[in-house]
């Protein structure tokens, strides 16, 4: 294993580009993927309980 972290390219020059925590990414942050999935999953959770709350508002006004 080597290479600048984010970029997963050669040594040279990751510490110039990107500074002196370029090495440090990979041991201190989550994956990418992880991040992208829960920021995902927090959205769709968001939008269900909106949905929940508009449906129950709904029901609660309705003759039926």
């Amino acid at each position: 294993m080597g290479g600048c972290p984010k970029c997963g390219f050669g040594h040279y020059g990751a510490r110039y580009v990107y500074g002196s925590k370029a090495y440090q990414y990979a041991r201190s942050q989550k994956p990418w993927f992880d991040k992208r999935m829960s920021a995902y999953e927090n959205q769709l959770l968001a939008e269900i309980a909106k949905t929940n709350q508009v449906a129950k508002q709904q029901r609660g006004t309705s003759l039926f």
